[in-house]
């Protein structure tokens, strides 16, 4: 299980996230996803242009 933290003020919606998410678990509507589909991949958080995307782990949680 993983926190999606979407930084609205930076996102651009530019739908990056959603696309490359293997678990299509990414809506813009929300600025904090809290999932157990998340599986951590963290590839919305490498591939988002505009660094506005941070995901969280269970063992990197803050």
């Amino acid at each position: 299980m993983a926190e999606i933290r979407i930084d609205k003020k930076l996102c651009k919606e530019c739908g990056i996230c959603i696309e490359i998410c293997p678990q299509k678990v990414i809506t813009l509507n929300s600025s904090l996803i809290i999932t157990e589909n998340c599986k951590g991949c963290r590839l919305c958080e490498y591939y988002c242009p505009d660094f506005a995307i941070e995901v969280v782990t269970s063992n990197n949680k803050q």
